[in-house]
């Protein structure tokens, strides 16, 4: 089993991980699990490339130019539609 598994391995260039190596042999007519094959993975110190992790991306710019405060950021004026 552990040449099948770095012949998946290989024949991705090392992309794959334990669910889609198990999702190919079970293409190929393999019975085995993915807990099986993620150990066979570790036992052999292979591992797929993780995804790339999320990066906040926001739309603030810091040199954009903002308006004037115009209420001096009091927005409380103790009676209703004031500011």
């Amino acid at each position: 089993m552990e040449v099948k598994i770095l012949d998946i391995h290989r024949g991705v260039k090392g992309v794959y991980g334990s669910p889609r190596i198990t999702a190919d042999l079970h293409d190929g007519g393999e019975m085995i699990n993915a807990k099986t094959v993620a150990k066979i993975m570790r036992s052999l110190s292979i591992a797929g490339i993780s995804p790339r992790t999320f990066k906040i991306r926001t739309t603030v710019d810091p040199f954009a130019s903002f308006p004037d405060d115009l209420i001096q950021r009091r927005f409380d004026q103790c009676r209703l539609n004031a500011v």
